[in-house]
């Protein structure tokens, strides 16, 4: 168990399987967008999470994503940041019983017309060469 899984699983009292996927699509329209590799990395994770694993909500902590897509704590608050202030996305944070926070991510989806999200997930959704 690596470091970060461990330190994780201590916390939280039991042994938590964090998911990883082994692979994550990419959206490169992003970069055209003028995001950084690490804000397109988080997004595209985002994306690919709320897809094709839990749509909503989905509660997303720094130490998790720190450890799935191999970026610091600090990496991730900042991406964040910056994917709000782009309006890709939309972050509530909602207290939690044990102290600290659970941050909740919607996608702005009429944001993001100039990748293919597929129709279960955008009722909007017209492939581009129909």
């Amino acid at each position: 168990m690596s470091n970060t899984n461990k330190n994780i699983s201590e916390k939280s009292g039991k042994d938590n399987k964090i998911f990883r996927p082994l692979f994550i699509p990419f959206h490169f329209p992003f970069f055209e967008k003028g995001l950084t590799h690490s804000e397109t990395l988080l997004i595209s994770f985002i994306i690919y999470y709320k897809l094709y694993c839990k749509p909503d909500p989905s509660y997303f902590q720094n130490e998790h994503l720190s450890y799935i897509l191999n970026l610091s704590k600090r990496t991730i608050t900042s991406c964040f940041a910056t994917l709000e202030e782009k309006n890709f996305v939309k972050l509530r944070f909602i207290p939690n019983k044990k102290g600290g926070t659970w941050r909740t991510v919607e996608l702005i989806i009429h944001n993001l017309d100039f990748i293919e999200i597929p129709n279960s997930f955008n009722p909007n959704y017209t492939p581009k060469n129909q």
